[in-house]
């Protein structure tokens, strides 16, 4: 019945508008672009982008031919385009579908012109379902190359099992047949109609023909950095650029004994009007209006179809006209527009327009005629020939791309970047950073050359010297590189000196860039790009700049003096001496193929790409163009929306990538304050008019992401160097009086004891793996006595980097020799456990990190910071408890001071082990580069960089090492370590490794190779090994000063009377003190050891000469020795009802529950635990009663995710994980005896 009404009421709505103008809808107001042309521009579109699929009763034989008599029958899917521009391509491909009761069946037949040598691989990439929830990507590999290709085309991609493909080939034909199992795809059954998804993409070698595909691409790169790997990027499935393919036949409508037809209107077009509003048109023919219907849906990237209820139709001629509104199309991608007629007695019609947001944008700016602003009388320059200054610029700026970097012939070891000099005086010479030798020189002739064809036609020449090992050295190309940036450097201060001498200037620049061809621009793997073969192009390369995220960066001085000299008549001048228009030349041959370039690859949130904002920044100010003005804000929301965690800081959990976005992201923002678009203009892109823009309103998050920088730092104000942070960073405001904090989304948690004279951090590490991360699971860093005790080494760009990034280059554990997981569900990091940190005598956090190895059921550690009684100068120690469960190899490793002269002295007897942790007579090849890691025929590389070791057998697990510490022969501070683990096949090695001194303390000036092999720190690893392993690390920890002497005399692990699996009991003996340490898995069983009972977590007894002085009770009911006690309530736990968040409008940040929660939790932490198991750790500032409910108030801190009325949570910053079920919460009780 509601079908049938339907149908009643848009047959009256077609009549009712019959004679209706389009133009007169009134419902369209104000998205309807004000001061626009009156007809509309024409969108960009494919009509041919979908089509059925065959079912058939019989499969073809896979032999690679498709002369079965099945495929002759089946229509050909055709007309591929190249990435991006959208041109057809020479070749002849085509693809045909179909399938049976379980497998599906593709034919591939490529035809060209030339032999088929350059063809490498064919990739169908299918959705089974019309939401694309679910990706498959069917490959075909035509011939193995080196590189090997590594094809991303975006998230949610897997690879179906049981592929079956065959080709075969001709000089210029090559025909394929694959088929899968419906079942490998998650199918059971197919329903005729069901709507799938598929794209199909011809990849060619680099370098040879572009890379085309049946739907549309628009954004990519290649990631090739000289390995056996080349990596190919393109956004596919996250932007859903798919064609929509129906199985069987398509879906019947209202009247299931139609048969529908696939239909190509004639005449069609699609036209803007607004952002919301377009209109579809085509030849009438023998459509009736009177027995029609239309019925037309509408597809976003990442939505289902939705049908289109507000239209209206119109007649001219003999063209029917359909103007409708959409939903606002916000997301970047493929859009599909589906019309479905109906006809009295005819079969029903199919169409499917699909078209890029791209196209939606470019044709509605068109409507949009930008009037340049009020300028003004120009400031008049007289026609006078160029100045020497002038003239020596002109000579200098190169007609070719260069590059950055390259490396030292006569230096070959050293990383190839910054080690010539460079002077304007000569521009044709460069002079080694290492000696007086200059270059080029006839020692290293570049008698080498690569050759590619610019846009012009011409072939441009790099040459380039090649040494007997293999590298290439282009020093030309550095020559030009450096050339270039010299004279952009110079001319804004030329453009408000010499406005005329700055015309010639860009015009230069317009002349060469036509030119100039892109590059690939990485360490050892620089090379010219030809650039009639892209997109894709390099990301690490470009043609202003030589890193694609930054490529806007030198663009930027180029703009900044057209708008100086814009402001003079000195252009016009120009152009009548030269004899062409100079300003269209500057525009129309460098400023917008620039821009184009950029636009060719993904956008990624990097956290470079600010320099990009800024260009598009400053192009639409100088042009008055507001498009780059909306391209830039958007890019800025999007940033900002995506990239930070809900604690701050940016994704990427290193300080100094922290602050490259952040200081970049609020750069965007004030060179956008304040603009205002031009009258009655509306973006086509954010469908709205900026007027005195103010983008800090909107974000005022960005204020927190500041404070990250100021709080993560230690006591000297350097850096806490964590994964990628140059360690000899400091902060530029830092917050010393600061002490111990969780930040929950970073996963980074520290212990602090502030003093003048001794503060101390102990910092503990569960980071997620969101780019720039390291290997580095729990790892642990002490700072105390004024040194990095326990070091994280920071960030490098020297051959030692893929060491600095290694778990055995952290104070961790590595199970079965080699690096933890990154990826899976390790990306999203460790859960924190416990954060008990309000007493300043007893400090403990505890984590887990199950997820960073496949092979452990148990990954975890809970350092307890505890400090001497009576101590006048903070001191104390670590008590480090690491549990490790599962492998055949673990190995507990710590590392001391990287900044000075130290070592790990010991009493034990030991024995020469070699040169490396290695096996006697493996063969070792150390890196050369910075992304080499080594190799050790096998062997996990991490080994090759622990030196001149020396081992000894514990098989009772106990060890005793003093670290060693002095600068220029003084002594200086020390530390005792003292460890227990279980007794068996265990082996303690001391060595040496890498420390990074020059560049920790000195900067990327001394971060070179040479510069690195000169300092090592001491290694030590505790080494463990047997089937399916259960370690328990104990390890105390005590810093003292020269001149001092370690207080702890022993360490004991106690065995329980009575305790649950993994319990651990510890006794610290100095002096007439006492320590007994007790810590349980949970809080679910008692523990019993002699006359101590343990109800709870944790548990902690000081005694001195045998007498209680006082007990810390953690997460538990009751901790006793003989006839002392502590008793509590135990901790709270609950189940979360709902969110307040400050930054959705309420008046404070907590969590609802309706358990109740005492007063005394104050200042506590509460650990909500997702669905999913994932936890997040928060201070609690205030508890309240509010409508019946606990309502827990957060400090300092948004909750970072929301929850509907259904109980549904999402996270609502990076990396927005949703979840289905019950969120948790636990609050750890404490209490102490001396309260």
């Amino acid at each position: 019945m509601y079908r049938k009404r339907k149908q009643i009421f848009l047959m009256i709505v077609f009549m009712c508008f019959l004679t209706v103008f389009l133009g007169g809808a009134g419902q369209a107001s104000n998205s309807v672009m004000a001061n626009t042309k009156e007809k509309g521009e024409v969108i960009s579109s494919h009509l041919n982008k979908w089509g059925v699929i065959p079912k058939i009763s019989q499969g073809p034989k896979i032999d690679g031919s498709l002369d079965d008599a099945v495929w002759k029958t089946i229509n050909s899917l055709s007309g591929f385009v190249t990435i991006y521009h959208n041109e057809s391509v020479e070749a002849d491909t085509k693809v045909k579908f179909a399938y049976d009761e379980e497998r599906l069946y593709i034919g591939l037949d490529y035809t060209s012109k030339d032999k088929v040598t350059s063809l490498v691989n064919f990739d169908v990439i299918l959705s089974p379902s019309a939401t694309g929830e679910q990706y498959f990507r069917i490959p075909l590999k035509v011939r193995n190359i080196t590189p090997e290709y590594v094809n991303n085309w975006g998230p949610n991609l897997e690879i179906p099992q049981d592929i079956q493909t065959k080709i075969q080939s001709t000089d210029r034909n090559m025909t394929a047949e694959i088929t899968v199992p419906l079942n490998s795809l998650g199918v059971e059954k197919v329903t005729s109609g069901d709507e799938w998804r598929f794209n199909a993409i011809v990849q060619h070698e680099m370098g040879t023909k572009p890379l085309s595909s049946w739907v549309p691409i628009r954004t990519s790169s290649i990631h090739y950095t000289g390995n056996n790997n080349a990596t190919f990027y393109a956004n596919v499935t996250d932007e859903d650029r798919l064609g929509s393919m129906y199985m069987g036949s398509l879906p019947n409508n209202e009247r299931e004994s139609d048969s529908p037809i696939l239909w190509e209107p004639q005449q069609f077009s699609l036209k803007y009007k607004g952002i919301t509003d377009k209109v579809l048109s085509f030849k009438r023919k023998d459509l009736n209006p009177k027995k029609t219907t239309i019925q037309l849906n509408w597809k976003s990237p990442s939505s289902r179809w939705q049908q289109i209820h507000d239209f209206q139709i119109d007649m001219e001629k003999e063209l029917l006209k359909v103007a409708f509104q959409h939903p606002k199309p916000v997301e970047n991608g493929l859009y599909q527009l589906q019309m479905v007629i109906n006809r009295e007695g005819k079969k029903t019609r199919y169409m499917i327009v699909s078209f890029d947001r791209h196209s939606l944008i470019s044709a509605g700016e068109t409507l949009f005629q930008t009037d340049k602003p009020t300028e003004g009388e120009k400031t008049k320059v007289s026609s006078e020939q160029p100045t020497e200054k002038v003239k020596k610029l002109l000579d200098i700026i190169p007609d070719k791309t260069g590059f950055r970097f390259a490396g030292l012939p006569d230096h070959p070891e050293l990383h190839p970047d910054k080690l010539y000099k460079w002077n304007a005086n000569k521009p044709d010479q460069l002079t080694s950073s290492y000696s007086d030798l200059t270059y080029p020189n006839e020692q290293y002739l570049e008698d080498q050359v690569i050759t590619v064809t610019n846009k012009k036609g011409e072939t441009i020449e790099y040459p380039y010297y090649e040494d007997k090992s293999g590298k290439r050295y282009f020093i030309s190309a550095h020559l030009w590189y450096q050339r270039k940036d010299y004279v952009l450097g110079q001319l804004e201060k030329v453009a408000k000196e010499d406005p005329l001498g700055e015309a010639r200037l860009l015009y230069r620049f317009a002349q060469v860039y036509e030119g100039y061809v892109p590059t690939n621009d990485y360490p050892w793997q620089t090379q010219p790009v030809d650039p009639n073969v892209g997109p894709p192009y390099h990301w690490w390369g470009g043609t202003w700049y030589r890193w694609a995220a930054a490529e806007l960066s030198n663009f930027r001085p180029l703009v900044n003096a057209y708008e100086i000299v814009n402001k003079t008549n000195a252009f016009q001048v120009l152009s009548k001496e030269v004899g062409e228009d100079v300003e269209a030349k500057l525009i129309k041959d460098m400023f917008e193929p620039s821009i184009e370039f950029y636009r060719t690859f993904p956008v990624l949130s990097h956290n470079m790409e600010y320099q990009n904002a800024l260009g598009l920044t400053t192009l639409g100010k100088a042009l008055n163009s507001p498009n780059y003005i909306h391209e830039a804000v958007e890019w800025s929301e999007n940033f900002v929306m995506n990239t930070y965690l809900f604690d701050g800081f940016f994704k990427e959990t290193t300080l100094s990538y922290h602050d490259q976005s952040t200081e970049g992201i609020n750069q965007v923002i004030d060179e956008l304050e304040g603009w205002t678009d031009p009258k009655g203009y509306i973006s086509p892109r954010l469908g709205e008019r900026l007027i005195n823009l103010d983008m800090r309103e909107k974000y005022p998050a960005l204020m927190n992401s500041k404070e990250i920088s100021e709080l993560l730092v230690y006591p000297n104000g350097k850096y806490f160097p964590t994964q990628d942070t140059w360690a000899f960073a400091k902060s530029t405001n830092p917050q010393l009086d600061s002490t111990s904090f969780l930040l929950p989304a970073s996963g980074i948690t520290r212990l602090a004891r502030v003093s003048e004279e001794n503060p101390a951090q102990l910092y503990l590490t569960f980071q997620p793996n969101y780019g720039h991360h390291h290997y580095d699971p729990l790892n642990l860093t002490l700072f105390a006595k004024g040194q990095e005790l326990l070091p994280d080494i920071g960030y490098t760009h020297t051959f030692y980097r893929q060491w600095t990034n290694s778990t055995l280059a952290h104070n961790t554990v590595v199970v079965d020799s080699e690096d933890a997981n990154t990826s899976g569900q390790a990306e999203h990091g460790g859960n924190i456990d416990v954060f008990a940190a309000e007493n300043d005598q007893v400090q403990i956090m505890r984590a887990n990190y199950d997820t960073a190895y496949s092979q452990t059921d148990e990954f975890s550690r809970e350092p307890w910071f505890i400090q001497f009684p009576g101590a006048e100068n903070n001191e104390g120690y670590v008590l480090d408890l690491f549990r490790v469960s599962g492998g055949d190899r673990h190995e507990y490793t710590l590392q001391g001071d990287a900044n000075h002269d130290a070592e790990f002295e010991t009493d034990i007897s030991l024995r020469d082990y070699g040169p490396y942790l290695l096996p006697e007579d493996v063969e070792v090849h150390e890196p050369e580069t910075e992304m080499d890691k080594g190799n050790a025929e096998g062997h996990y590389y991490g080994y090759i960089y622990v030196r001149d070791v020396k081992q000894a057998d514990l098989t009772d697990g106990r060890y005793d090492v003093t670290l060693v510490t002095e600068e220029e022969g003084q002594t200086k501070a020390n530390m005792k370590i003292t460890g227990i683990v279980e007794p068996g096949e265990n082996h303690l090695f001391l060595g040496k490794s890498p420390s990074l001194r020059a560049t920790r303390l000195h900067g990327t000036t001394m971060d070179t190779n040479n510069q690195a092999v000169k300092y090592m720190m001491p290694k030590m690893v505790l080494r463990r090994e047997g089937n399916d392993l259960t370690s328990h690390f104990v390890t105390a920890m005590e810093p003292y000063a020269d001149g001092a002497n370690p207080r702890i005399e022993n360490i004991e692990k106690l065995a329980p009377d009575q305790a649950s699996e993994g319990a651990i009991a510890v006794k610290v003996t100095y002096g007439d003190i006492t320590d007994i340490i007790v810590s349980l898995p949970d809080s679910n069983q008692e523990f019993i050891v002699d006359d101590i009972t343990l109800k709870g977590k944790m548990g902690m007894i000081r005694l001195k000469d045998g007498e209680v002085q006082d007990m810390y009770l953690v997460g538990g009911t009751s901790l006793k020795k003989g006839n002392v006690a502590i008793t509590d309530e135990g901790p709270v736990n609950g189940t979360i009802m709902g969110v307040k968040r400050q930054a959705a409008g309420d008046s404070k940040n907590a969590f609802i529950t309706e358990a109740s929660v005492p007063d005394d939790a104050l200042g506590n932490t509460i650990v909500i635990t997702h669905p999913n198991g994932k936890t997040h750790g928060y201070r609690i500032k205030s508890v309240d009663i509010e409508d019946g409910n606990t309502v827990i108030e957060i400090d300092h801190m948004d909750p970072g995710f929301s929850m509907d009325e259904d109980g549904e949570s999402k996270m609502e910053f990076f990396p927005f994980t949703k979840w289905i079920g019950a969120t948790t919460f636990r609050i750890e009780n404490l209490k102490q005896l001396n309260d």
